[in-house]
């Protein structure tokens, strides 16, 4: 893929790996070939010059995914979901019940929290947001939230203030007042450390975070694919 900010600029790219691969002797399938296209589908993703969202067809597959009746369901499910989360900030919080089910010895229990979650996924993603590409002209404010079982960020180029984002900002200072008077006690930390040591998808992060993250993700991997994504952030302290 080659993205140039004009025409003249797209086409000098192009003629410019075109006459590398001449030289290297490669060659290509001109029906597989798209030139000059305001926005392509690429990795799941659909990208343009106003930015990037989520795919149609990726978001259509979530919607008519069926209610899952096994925990192999559940991760081929939150797997799919996960390709998308970029685009929300409140996925890692929907997502618990089902999360839940992914924890080792844990009985399958569908019940009325996990249709829930089910549920409000797929609504959640339906809502998917375009994504503007990043401008150094304009002042940037990073928001953060957060909750028992997930933790957002979300950036924004400053700009008129919206509803939204009022409402968003409003449950910020909710949660930082409440941060501020909800402290870790030691006896929370050791169930902490319980807890993620019993959460498979946790565990499992920790062990890389601890060992050494591999240069490529394997495929069997992919509920990691989020935290693979900005594992140079992640660390521990005191194991947790």
């Amino acid at each position: 893929m080659h993205l140039g900010k004009s025409q003249e600029e797209h086409d000098s790219r192009v003629r410019a790996v075109l006459r590398r691969m001449v030289d290297a002797g490669m060659t290509l399938n001109v029906e597989k070939c798209k030139f000059s296209r305001s926005s392509i589908k690429f990795l799941g993703h659909v990208i343009s010059s106003s930015g990037i969202r989520a795919n149609p067809e990726a978001v259509q597959g979530i919607e008519s995914f069926a209610t899952p009746t096994c925990v192999k369901d559940v991760r081929s499910f939150l797997g799919m979901a996960n390709q998308l989360s970029k685009f929300s900030t409140r996925l890692g919080e929907l997502s618990a019940p089902l999360r839940e089910l992914l924890h080792k010895n844990t009985p399958w229990i569908w019940d009325v929290a996990q249709e829930q979650a089910f549920c409000e996924i797929k609504k959640e993603l339906q809502r998917c947001v375009e994504l503007a590409p990043y401008s150094p002209q304009r002042e940037t404010v990073i928001h953060t939230d957060a909750s028992q079982c997930g933790i957002d960020a979300l950036s924004r180029s400053v700009g008129p203030i919206s509803e939204a984002d009022v409402m968003f900002m409003e449950e910020v200072e909710l949660f930082a007042v409440s941060a501020l008077h909800n402290t870790a006690t030691s006896p929370r930390l050791k169930e902490l450390k319980v807890q993620q040591e019993n959460d498979e998808v946790i565990s499992r992060v920790l062990q890389y975070v601890r060992s050494g993250w591999p240069t490529y993700l394997p495929s069997h991997e992919i509920l990691l694919r989020p935290y693979f994504e900005c594992r140079s952030r992640l660390s521990t302290i005191d194991d947790i």
